[in-house]
Parts: C-alpha cells; structure tokens; sequence
C-alpha cells in the first residue's frame, strides 16, 4: 500500500511543494532521489541477480534493492537486521548486561536538530558524556580507578505519529571496562541509576544543550530563545527550579522542561535474543505498514499506539500532507545515524580488547598462508566490518530462503546484472516483462471503508 501511495501522488507533491514554496525552495534532490529510488527498488529492469539450482539447473531471477534508509520498509528493515546482528554477534559480548537510555528533546529543539547534523552531534555527545560522567563516578565507588564505559546510538527521526523528532536511543552496559596490568580487560559491573540519578542526569544534559544552542543564537545574531528555560534550571539561579522535574509513573524516568530520558529498558546477561529485539527496535524502520490504510474517500489513516491514555487511535492525512509527513522523515545524505562512543568507537584503545574477534576476518587470517602478504592485508582491511549475507538478509526479513530450490538442492547466484539496459535486453530475450504493465501504473491503492475502524479518526 505504501508504494501504492507513493506512486500514485509522488509527482503531484513535489509539483505542489515546489509552487506553494514562498522563499522559492524547491524540494532538496536527495528527497527526489530518495522516493525514485524507492519506486525503482525490487524491479527487475533496474537490475538482478541470476540464481540458478545445481540440481534441477532451474535458474530464477532476484530484484535488485535500492539500499536506501529513510522510506523504503524492505531495505530499512534489512538494514535494521543486518545492524542488530552485527552488534550482538560481532561488537557486544553477551555476557553484557545492557540498558536502553532514550533522550527526547523539546519541540522547538527537534525541529532545529532536523537538518543540521553538526548540531546533533554535538547533542548526542553532551548526552553521552553526562551518563559517562555517571558510569565512572559509579565505578570509583567501587575501587575502580580509570573506567572506560562504551555506547552504540542510533538517531532516530520520527515519532509514533510520522511526525519530526529527533531523539536518541543509546545502548550502554551496566558497567564499565578496566585495562589490569597484565594488559587483560575485564567488566566491573554497576548498579543500575536511581529515580534521583536520572533527574540529576536529565538537568544537566538540559542546562548543557540549552547553554550550546544559546550560544549558537549569540553566535548567528539571533536571539537568545533557549536563556529563559535555562534560567528557570540552573538551581542557583530560581528556587523553584526543582518544581520543573516531574518524574513519570514508570521507574527511571524523568522530565525537565520538554526534556526526557526514560532509562528503565535493560536486558540481563547472557540474553541474546532479548538483545537483538531490543537492537532492532532501536534502528526500526519509520513507517510501520501493519497500520497504514487508505479509506474509500481517498484519504490515509495511520494507527497510532497509545495517542491518547489507555486508547490507541487512528490519524487521518490527505494524500500530500502523508507525502509531507514521509518527507520530513528521510535523513539528509553522509550522515551517520549510527554513532559508536567509548571502548566501542572506531579509534578506541580497548577497542580490540573489548570486541570480539571478527569470525570473517579470523577466516582471512587462517587463508593468509594460501595468499600473498599484500593481498592478505587487503582482505582484512575489507571483512573488518563483517555484514550478513544478502541470501541471510532476505530470509530473516522475508522468510525465505532465495538459495534453497524445491527440489531439495541449493541454488548457485551465477551472476549480478547492475546495467538497467543490459537487464532489460535480457528480460526482453526471455520474454519477461521490462516495464511495469499499464494495468499496475493506472491501480489505485487499496482502499477500505471507515467503519472498518473500531477507534476515532482523528486529524493529522
């Protein structure tokens, strides 16, 4: 239903945008590309891969994905597989106890942070060192010195409700890393934070970010809008400014200002199936197609959990302002939605200590003898960061096995056809269709009647 969507209104939104535009914007090309890329991705004239069968000698052909990350749900949810699984198989250890720690940010904060990447660098990197801070003042209570803590963080977009908001969901252990002499790492794990501690950490990466973004507002001239809410959090500054926190019904979890970190999701030791849920849910795709219909009218309903207390809902959009809401949703190109902090960042001292060895590149370092010095050092510079197989990919998001044949052998990929026009020369030559038939470019998406909804519909 989605592609459905797109398709049929893509070209209307970009034309409608651009006119309506009144600073003579128009929609930036990565955007642009972005929805082409998606309405090209899976066909069979932009390019395929040939598998064929040793048994039976039956050859097939798979479609070609367009790797984006910001709209199309196939290639979002392979990305989300393919990260979940490198980051439990290959970057933490199980034996780990890990929490969730997710900062949300006022309104006029997210939308600010929505397209400048720098500044939500930053953002993140306050948050980060402020539970840094936490984890090493923890440790030193237990006799350890120097700790080193680590963080994997995924940037996310987008609210229940298709709306912008940047926020974070950052992994951390509950514990911290020691180098002992011998050169050995070991884990000294830490209590998990009070209510009392998450309001302390909530203030200060409040006061912190505030005092950054007034100081980008005195550097651009502008005005200072973040220095009354600032004011109101310094302690010092106002006696009632611990009235401002209201710590929520759920445990570890408070709210300052518009700030919120809510640090209560943890996963015990050794569980590494409830840690690869819990990876996944935190790189999650931003559009869930479960709850996406389109009524008979022609408008779009998107089910909402928990809107309103205790009653989920349905919000209803016109075509292009659905467009709109995909729109704000598609991250800016070169820009990492993944961040690694600590012991797990790419440069860190421990960090070969810490992670475990990559099977792929140890496989290299076993065929080292069997190929030359140079070559072999290409190959580990190459497998450093090993990635799910596509076949792997396509049968944890699918459920299929492309490889396997029904007559009980395993197919073979022959080969990879990327050219749009040789593909379309061979599916011309085997007389497959190399263009989508008239009858699919003039269908309407599927539709649904109103009543068919047991909640409220409310507006967008």
């Amino acid at each position: 239903m989605l592609y459905d969507i797109v398709r049929c209104h893509y070209r209307l939104f970009i034309a409608d945008a651009n006119q309506r535009n009144p600073y003579g914007y128009s929609i930036p090309k990565f955007v642009e590309r972005e929805f082409e890329s998606y309405l090209s991705c899976g066909r069979l004239s932009e390019g395929f891969v040939r598998v064929a069968c040793k048994s039976c000698k039956q050859e097939i052909l798979v479609g070609l994905s367009c790797k984006r990350r910001g709209l199309c749900p196939s290639c979002c949810t392979r990305r989300m597989s393919d990260s979940a699984a490198y980051w439990v198989d290959q970057v933490f250890k199980t034996e780990l106890p890990m929490r969730q720690w997710v900062l949300s940010l006022p309104r006029a904060i997210r939308f600010r942070l929505a397209y400048r990447p720098a500044v939500v660098s930053r953002v993140l990197e306050i948050f980060v060192r402020v539970v840094f801070a936490w984890q090493r003042r923890r440790a030193r209570q237990l006799g350890v010195t120097r700790g080193y803590p680590g963080s994997v963080t995924s940037i996310q977009r987008f609210s229940s409700t298709l709306s912008t908001n940047v926020h974070f969901h950052s992994l951390f252990p509950d514990g911290v890393f020691a180098e002992q002499p011998d050169g050995t790492v070991r884990f000294v794990e830490i209590d998990p934070p009070t209510d009392a501690e998450v309001e302390a950490i909530t203030r200060k990466v409040a006061i912190r970010v505030l005092r950054l973004f007034q100081s980008l507002d005195e550097t651009s001239d502008g005005a200072a809008s973040s220095e009354p809410l600032l004011e109101s959090l310094v302690p010092e500054q106002s006696p009632h400014a611990g009235e401002a926190i209201e710590t929520k019904k759920s445990p570890r979890c408070a709210l300052l200002g518009g700030f919120s970190i809510h640090a209560n999701v943890s996963i015990g030791a050794g569980k590494k199936d409830a840690l690869e849920r819990l990876c996944r849910y935190i790189v999650r795709p931003p559009v869930a197609l479960s709850r996406l219909a389109q009524l008979s009218d022609g408008a779009i309903c998107y089910r909402v959990k928990n809107l309103a207390p205790h009653q989920p809902a349905v919000l209803r959009f016109e075509p292009l302002v659905f467009m709109r809401k995909l729109a704000q949703l598609i991250p800016p190109p070169r820009v990492h939605i993944v961040r690694y902090f600590g012991v797990w960042a790419p440069n860190a001292k421990l960090r070969s200590k810490v992670v475990p060895p990559s099977a792929v590149a140890t496989a290299a370092d076993n065929n080292a003898g069997v190929v030359d010095s140079a070559r072999g050092e290409i190959l580990e510079r190459i497998l450093r960061r090993p990635v799910l197989n596509w076949s792997e990919l396509l049968r944890r998001v699918f459920a299929i096995d492309i490889l396997a044949c029904p007559c009980g052998g395993r197919r073979k990929v022959i080969a990879f056809i990327t050219n749009p026009n040789v593909a379309r020369k061979i599916l011309d030559h085997i007389g497959l269709p190399s263009a989508p038939p008239q009858a699919m470019l003039a269908r309407a998406p599927p539709q649904i009647d109103s009543d068919d909804f047991s909640h409220p519909i409310l507006p967008g």
